[in-house]
């Protein structure tokens, strides 16, 4: 019931879980993940599949703001693209 759903812009999406530990982040973008997959469309000949890189970073609110929670959640998707996409990464 406290999880925001956010875009922000282009294809870029968060999920904000402020109750949530790391493992339960991981879960949830797995999920998402697993549901994305599953989705295939199909033009004439052509197939299309969707995949999700997703990046998780947690930190105290008094550790960081919301600007540099996004910057470490940025880094592990980007990582996530990196090591070969549809994929979940967590910032270390």
């Amino acid at each position: 019931s406290t999880d925001i759903p956010v875009r922000l812009g282009g294809e870029e999406f968060v999920v904000l879980l402020p109750h949530a530990r790391t493992e339960d982040a991981i879960r949830v973008a797995e999920r998402i993940r697993d549901a994305f997959e599953k989705v295939i469309f199909r033009f004439d000949t052509d197939v299309v599949r969707l995949t999700v890189s997703a990046g998780i970073a947690s930190c105290e609110p008094v550790e960081c703001g919301l600007e540099s929670l996004l910057y470490r959640a940025d880094k592990a998707m980007y990582k996530a693209k990196h090591e070969g996409k549809n994929k979940v990464e967590v910032f270390a």
